[in-house]
């Protein structure tokens, strides 16, 4: 499944860390917002970690579930590019 996720943290370490943990598993399509191809196992260990990292009582992050019908009518207006689903991540 493909989730979006967004963030908004104010602490540049938590911030920091979330993204690179959002980056080890997908694609960073602007500062704070992340495409992430997942199987649940994935999904439940990128939650368990982003929970670790973030304060509950001043940060927000948002995991949007895409199903394959709004993946393939997402629109892009100016820079960037679709994110093809993939099976793995090279690094």
């Amino acid at each position: 499944m493909k989730y979006v996720i967004a963030f908004d943290i104010s602490n540049n370490r938590r911030r920091n860390a979330v993204a690179k943990a959002c980056l080890a598993v997908g694609f960073r399509v602007q500062r704070s917002v992340f495409e992430c191809n997942l199987l649940a196992d994935a999904y439940t260990e990128l939650v368990g970690k982003i929970e670790a990292i973030v304060n509950a009582e001043k940060d927000t992050v948002r995991l949007y579930p895409l199903d394959k019908t709004c993946d393939e009518s997402m629109e892009i207006i100016g820079r960037g590019k679709r994110i093809e689903s993939a099976g793995f991540k090279v690094i």
